[in-house]
């Protein structure tokens, strides 16, 4: 007689066979892991096609470009800034499925990636450099946790989960006799949890089956952005100014601290050091409309494995009127938009903006949704 265990490794090497078949016929479907994962990034950016490096303020300072730091229109110190929602479009068609139709919703997730992403700022202190103050700096808690979960037409379930929590510290000055130039230092302790990036079916049909420890790895790190703008020349009115940004000096590789307060043997996903330069053209007054920027940048270089060049681009535009902010863009060639609303001791922030899950722009769009809150005094 066949065994159990013999039985269940046939019907793996039978789905192993079957699957290639589908991945042939499927190839041009992205994987839930191909995207970039980053550690924050705020609703502003994405309504301005992820824009950060010439146009970042306030809670962009900590993961974007540091030298930005001295742009901050005013000190504030911030109380709370909460992303609750950053959800796709397919999340939100399964979870109305699901309750209309559980058992053909769940069939029908094959090839979707379902995505949520939370994000916390509390609390947070930003000095501005006002005045003859040449000097800023800021320094907030940050944590945000970043689900993704994909079961592929191969038979293969992407748990994709990412953990991340702790302090952050910027500080940035002005030099030249014209406060052209600035320069911006982030230094980070952080502590990450993410979940294996793959998990099959396959492997539980083996007799694999999963555990906490084996799905997830824990890591720990001190870690620095360095960067810099420059204010090169102003055209009709903008100022148009360079920006340079380095994330994760020393590797991000979270496994300089011994912080490890769980029991995971493991190491986490890591965070590779990556660049970003870009070019902005800034217009305080047009008219009716204040603070008008223009961005053109290109980031994450080296943090987007093999995937194309293309994905690093990001085009952002902003302006605002009394306390209504509009923002329009294009992320990794898909458009994005966005709204602020801005009443002093609050904030509210909404956008659209397409990610790309594959390795290559216009393999696959993953078109999001965001919202965040902050109060401030």
């Amino acid at each position: 007689m066949i065994s159990i265990s013999n039985k269940r490794l046939t019907l793996a090497l039978l789905l192993a066979s079957s699957s290639y078949s589908f991945y042939s016929s499927f190839c041009s479907v992205a994987l839930a892991m191909d995207q970039i994962t980053r550690p924050y990034q705020s609703v502003r950016s994405f309504g301005m096609g992820g824009t950060k490096i010439t146009n970042g303020l306030y809670d962009d300072n900590f993961f974007g470009n540091p030298a930005r730091v001295v742009a901050n229109p005013t000190s504030k110190f911030t109380f709370i800034e909460m992303t609750p929602i950053d959800i796709n479009t397919r999340t939100l068609n399964a979870v109305s499925a699901i309750s209309a139709n559980p058992s053909n919703a769940i069939a029908n997730l094959a090839g979707n990636n379902l995505h949520e992403r939370f994000e916390l700022v509390t609390p947070a202190y930003y000095l501005a450099a006002t005045g003859e103050r040449k000097f800023a700096l800021a320094f907030g808690m940050l944590s945000s946790v970043q689900i993704d979960i994909n079961l592929r037409q191969s038979y293969r379930l992407n748990l994709g989960a990412v953990a991340d929590a702790g302090p952050a510290l910027t500080l940035g000055y002005k030099l030249l006799h014209d406060d052209a130039l600035a320069i911006g230092l982030t230094t980070h302790l952080s502590y990450r949890v993410s979940t294996s990036p793959n998990y099959s079916l396959m492997d539980y049909l083996a007799g694999s089956g999963p555990s906490l420890t084996s799905l997830a790895g824990q890591g720990s790190m001190v870690d620095f952005d360095f960067g810099g703008t420059y204010q090169l020349t102003q055209i009709k009115d903008f100022d148009i100014t360079l920006g340079a940004a380095i994330q994760n000096l020393l590797g991000g590789d979270y496994s300089n601290l011994s912080l490890l307060p769980l029991g995971f043997a493991s190491g986490p996903v890591t965070q590779p050091r990556s660049y970003g330069v870009g070019i902005a053209a800034t217009r305080a007054v047009w008219g009716s409309f204040t603070y008008t920027s223009l961005a053109l940048e290109a980031s994450d270089i080296l943090n987007n494995r093999d995937g194309s060049i293309f994905r690093l681009i990001h085009i952002g535009a902003e302006t605002r009127w009394h306390s209504i902010i509009a923002r329009l863009g294009l992320n990794q060639g898909y458009f994005t938009a966005g709204l602020g609303l801005d009443f002093r001791f609050l904030t509210l922030n909404f956008a659209t903006y397409g990610e790309e899950l594959g390795l290559n722009v216009g393999t696959y769009e993953d078109r999001r949704y965001a919202f965040s809150l902050g109060l401030h005094f």
